[in-house]
């Protein structure tokens, strides 16, 4: 019985730590994308809008080892850099696809609006898309 109050406790954090991530993530919703690369080779893309989120799931970990004195939040946050690559960010194709077609527009010189627009415009045109066209 202890262990499934445990894994209540535990998804009821988890379900907290999505909450605070997508309530984060919202204001930038819309807003010019600024697509980092967290790799050094490769493709890893980073907007402000998940460094909010890793604020804000940092600041709820550090809220919750304050109170509970929690091992667990105490060991990940003295390894934040380490264990910030296991979280699972739930990414729909079809942003992640319009991430990668900004990144490449913006490498050919485009900015801003003309940057989403022909990222749009290849998105469109890509059969793997769901829709097909």
């Amino acid at each position: 019985m202890q262990q499934n109050n445990e894994i209540q406790t535990l998804t009821a954090f988890a379900k907290t730590l999505a909450t605070a991530a997508a309530e984060a993530i919202l204001p930038h919703f819309r807003q010019p994308l600024q697509v980092d690369n967290k790799l050094g080779k490769g493709w890893d893309p980073v907007t402000e809008g998940d460094k909010s989120a890793e604020r804000a799931i940092r600041a709820l970990i550090e809220k919750h080892l304050d109170y509970t004195k929690s091992p667990r939040a105490k060991e990940v946050l003295a390894n934040w850099e380490q264990m910030v690559p296991k979280f699972v960010k739930i990414l729909p194709k079809d942003y992640k696809r319009m991430l990668a077609c900004i990144e490449r527009a913006q490498s050919q010189g485009l900015t801003g609006d003309e940057a989403i627009m022909a990222a749009f415009e290849e998105n469109a045109r890509d059969t793997s898309r769901v829709g097909g066209n």
